[in-house]
């Protein structure tokens, strides 16, 4: 074989390639930059956007796609010169006429970057800055590699709905350009084939079969096609506006697989947590690790200080960690060291669990310490299995792969991918089972042979694999020794399926099953217990002493003496051992909730107080000693049952004993729903009719995307209401206030007129009212009244939201018998409302559209020479009225001011809860030359905007970002938590 590279010039520049590399690969080797929307690394070619086209100098077809065109010798590639890149921006141009592209070619773009960091959360995406994408938007950078700055065809909005049923993640399809990613990824990679494109030509969409929602489909939730969309059509729920910042590379902790994720926070909290792309598992998860994560990890419910056992009031908080540490030193001080019993969780990292065993063994000196197992049958076979071959990577090249006893749909998910690749490769995969239970159909569907089995002929099935070259086994549960010993003796690469996360490492520190220790706490030889799990709350009870570590309250815990709260995975730095025996790097990605302590550390505090000090100063000062642990031989010969059933079950998947569905409420929707079907989670209850409910829906409709228009009946504020009044809603009874203006009234019907834009979780409840339900609360008017007189001409100005809210004003100024001109800003003529009524009362209306849509191309005010501007220049104002977000009421009165034109706008936007007492709608204006402070919600909300601090308003618009992005993750607002405080008192641990 000859040792000469194989060589290619790509841009002026020799490139060494490998045989099968396409011209794309090498040029992302090179650092070559060549765009791309369709291509996903590892799938076949696709070639669907075209956008990687590039010119093969001398070849008879010299324009060919990067992606699909295999590297060969002495090519001679141009990846970017004229004719290319006029090429590409025609295709991107095609592409993003069905794609909102107002933000992307705006003039004022670069200003919105500097003065707007944070992003509207709207439900339909219609601009970079309404996008959870944004940050990492594959359609900016290629818009701006083109250097696109107009759009040569009309934009056509498709108005889809959006989709919202389904756990986890919502769709817009609005947004999407057909690249065809969450298809092939779900197809060829996954191997589920949940989605597929439907229909044809313009009408082409993505879509189950039959528009089903997801969740009645094969989908498996895992995430993949999320990750993969370029557009944003796809966007987790529960962590949909996090940001990604402070990222920090580790492990799941959900299962022994231990897949590589990073996560991400944002003041210390956990956000989002994302499949990592270098790590073994190549940026594929479950729907543990992507969905579950962050709600699990940010429960209100978490044990958050420690607690002590009171004979008055039961379990009461301890802010004083040497208090209650002194009082634990004090208890097990009554005790011989064989009536001391410790347990370690198998969730525990090898570090807390070494600090636990040498906790036990130099501190308590007692023998009486076992690992919590829940009957994994780790003792059988545990030394042997540790000799086998144990190498995840190899599952996929396996000529024959041997499932036994094992339901990874259920247990192991990501593993699906192993199975599939399995038969793409050539290879066999034979399901052994010992149960007379069937696979699930993802399973058998990349199942060759099944075969149910006694446990003897399973041994003898194993053994005619002896001559097998590559035979690689995924060992579920229940197994014998027997079993473990036909798997050595035919040298194959074994998975054993563990039910918890480092069960391998914690067990190979601690080798001993609970099971000794809980009988002789039956027995009464263990009176004092320390464990770092939940056991059973009847065994618990025979004890005198019990210290628990955990993080969420629990039936054990309300038994227990002392609880001390303890960290997650997410929270902890240190290391676990997964299946394939690899020590899984864990760093802590956020803070640990108020006074929680890692494990090792409250272990290592404790042995101080003791007076045996540990003095492990980190996790880094353990592992060094860890790493010399012998194992010991303790395999059993016992045929231990394990983890069992083939039904989809949540409650499989726990951690700390805590089941995971418990506290994240998408887990637990999805469990019953495919347990029992769709009419367990249909509510038979129905209202009772109130006779004397108020505030009924007239109509509830999304007139433009993301704005809404809500007809509400309340006959006082029908013939109170006056221009620049507003009204505060609450949903329903556990719903936030909600401010919005009241844009119109009719006192003969008893009806108000609001419209509100869909911007935060609050809003978006509000959206979901119909016609004929009934608002919990509606209380106003509200607010100052904005005095209308005849002044002349007056320019009223509405962007996006404020277009609706400037329309009383317009009305009443036209009734004083002045010149009306509406100015109304969108990014594109599809977010332009009330044009008829404006047309029908205005003596001129004035468009801008961002991306020139309608009207002037650009915005209210700015860079761009348009709106206000445009109009200072032809028309003499007297009185001017803006309405919309920060920045275009800002500049917008600035250009007034300029010519001493009186303004005033309406702040009604940044109000909270419009009472008065939380303080978000604070600003800073001058009177007299003092700065003075006041609120909008009080003092307002119309002001004079030439002496309000916009500078001071607009650096402001983040102060609640984080609480923003936490409502998501819930979909409860925190600002509720209080109400919601008696059912979740601590003192009910």
């Amino acid at each position: 074989m000859s040792s000469e590279k194989s060589t290619m010039i790509i841009d002026g520049k020799e490139i060494e390639f490998s045989e099968g590399d396409t011209v794309l690969d090498v040029a992302k080797k090179a650092g070559i930059y060549i765009p791309t929307l369709c291509h996903v690394e590892g799938l076949t070619p696709y070639g669907g956007c075209r956008l990687c086209t590039v010119k093969v100098l001398g070849d008879r077809k010299p324009f060919q796609t990067a992606c699909s065109s295999p590297a060969r010798q002495g090519m001679e590639i141009v990846t970017k010169d004229d004719e290319l890149q006029e090429m590409r921006r025609e295709l991107m141009q095609m592409i993003l006429s069905e794609h909102p592209n107002a933000c992307l070619v705006c003039a004022h773009k670069d200003t919105c970057e500097k003065l707007q960091d944070s992003r509207d959360k709207a439900g339909r995406v219609f601009g970079c800055f309404t996008c959870p994408n944004k940050e990492i938007c594959e359609i900016r950078d290629i818009v701006d590699y083109l250097e696109i700055e107009e759009m040569t065809y009309d934009f056509e909005y498709k108005n889809l709905p959006l989709e919202r049923n389904d756990p986890f993640f919502e769709r817009d399809y609005n947004l999407c350009i057909l690249c065809g990613k969450c298809v092939r990824i779900c197809n060829e990679l996954r191997g589920i084939g949940a989605i597929n494109f439907m229909n044809r030509g313009h009408d082409t969409t993505i879509s189950t079969g039959g528009d089903l929602p997801h969740i009645n489909t094969d989908c498996q939730f895992c995430g993949a096609c999320v990750d993969i969309c370029p557009t944003g059509v796809l966007t987790p729920k529960n962590t949909k506006w996090a940001i990604r910042d402070n990222p920090v590379k580790t492990s799941c902790g959900y299962c022994n697989i231990g897949c590589g994720f990073t996560f991400y926070s944002m003041k210390g909290e956990l956000m989002e947590t994302v499949p990592d792309k270098e790590e073994f598992n190549q940026g594929q998860g479950c729907v543990l690790g992507r969905f579950c994560t962050v709600e699990f990890n940010n429960s209100r419910d978490r044990i958050k200080t420690p607690h002590i056992k009171t004979d008055k009031h039961g379990l009461v908080p301890e802010s004083d960690w040497d208090k209650i540490l002194e009082i634990v030193k004090k208890e097990l001080k009554k005790y011989k060291p064989n009536e001391i019993g410790v347990l370690a969780s198998p969730d525990l990292t090898n570090e807390s669990a070494y600090a636990l065993k040498r906790f036990a063994d130099v501190v308590l000196k007692t023998k009486n310490i076992g690992t919590i197992t829940n009957g994994d049958a780790i003792p059988c076979g545990f030394k042997k299995l540790n000799t086998t071959t144990r190498d995840l990577g190899k599952l996929q090249n396996s000529e024959v792969l041997l499932v036994i006893n094992a339901n990874i749909q259920d247990t192991h998910p990501v593993l699906l991918i192993d199975l599939k690749k399995v038969k793409d490769n050539g290879g066999q995969v034979i399901a052994l089972s010992s149960q007379n239970t069937d696979l699930p159909d993802v399973t058998s569907r990349w199942v060759d042979e099944t075969y149910k089995l006694s446990p003897d002929k399973i041994v003898a099935k194993i053994k005619q694999f002896n001559n097998t070259e590559n035979v690689s086994i995924l060992l579920g549960q229940p197994y014998s020794t027997a079993i473990v010993d036909a798997i050595v003796s035919i040298g194959a690469n074994v998975i054993p399926l563990r039910s918890r996360a480092n069960l391998e490492g914690v067990y190979k520190i601690i080798p001993e099953p609970e099971t000794n220790i809980l009988n002789k706490i039956q027995n009464g030889e263990i009176k004092a217990l320390y464990t770092t799990e939940r056991i059973n709350p009847e065994i618990a009870k025979k004890l005198e002493f019990l210290l628990l570590q955990d993080i969420f309250p629990s039936n054990t815990s309300r038994l227990a003496d002392v609880v001390l709260p303890t960290t997650t995975f997410a929270e902890s730095s240190g290391t676990l051992t997964n299946a394939a025996l690899s020590k899984r790097k864990l760093n802590a990605a956020c803070k640990a909730p108020v006074l929680s302590k890692p494990d090792w550390k409250i272990i290592s505090d404790l042995s101080t107080v003791m007076g045996t000090a540990l003095s492990y100063s980190s996790v880094d000062n353990i592992a060094k000693s860890a790493e010399n642990v012998e194992l010991k031989n303790s395999d059993s010969n016992e045929n231990i049952a394990g983890m069992t059933g083939i039904d989809f079950n949540a409650n499989l998947y726990t951690y700390r004993g805590e089941s995971i569905s418990q506290q994240v409420t998408e887990l637990e929707r999805l469990k019953i729903y495919r347990k029992h079907g769709p009419s367990a989670l249909t509510e038979e209850k129905k209202e009772e009719k109130d006779e004397n409910a108020r505030f009924k829906v007239v109509e509830c409709v999304e007139i433009v995307p993301n704005m809404f228009k809500l007809v509400v009946e309340d006959p006082l504020i029908a013939k109170k209401a006056k221009p620049g009044n507003f009204a505060i809603i609450m949903t329903t009874e556990k719903s936030e206030r909600i401010p919005i203006t009241i844009s119109d009234w009719n006192p003969t019907e008893n009806t108000i007129t609001l419209y509100f834009q869909e911007r935060g979780y609050s809003t978006k409840e509000l959206s979901q009212v119909n016609a004929g339900d009934h608002l919990f609360s509606l209380v106003g008017p509200l607010g100052n009244d904005i005095e209308i007189k005849n002044w002349g001409t007056v320019l009223l100005g509405g962007g996006c939201y404020g277009q609706g809210a400037i329309y009383p004003v317009a009305k009443a100024a036209k009734e004083q018998g002045n010149k009306v001109i509406i100015l109304l800003e969108g990014r594109n003529k599809a977010l332009i409302y009330l044009r008829d009524e404006f047309e029908k009362l205005a003596d001129e209306v004035i468009y801008v559209t961002a991306d020139g849509s309608l009207g002037f191309k650009g915005t209210a005010c700015g860079k761009a020479a348009t709106g206000v501007q445009e109009v200072l220049k032809t028309q003499k104002i007297d009185w001017a009225f803006f309405v919309g977000c920060k920045v275009m009421m800002a500049e917008s009165c600035e250009a007034t001011e300029q010519d001493s034109i009186p303004t005033v706008v309406s702040l009604n936007t940044i109000m909270l809860d419009g009472t008065g007492m939380c303080g978000a709608c604070r600003l800073s204006v001058k009177i007299d030359g003092k700065t003075v402070t006041r609120f909008a919600c009080v003092d307002g909300p119309a002001f004079n905007g030439h002496i309000i601090d916009w500078e001071e308003l607009i650096n402001r618009a983040n102060l609640l970002d984080l609480q923003e992005t936490e409502v998501y993750q819930s979909h409860v607002c925190r600002a509720l938590s209080k109400h919601n405080a008696e059912s979740h008192k601590e003192e009910e641990l």
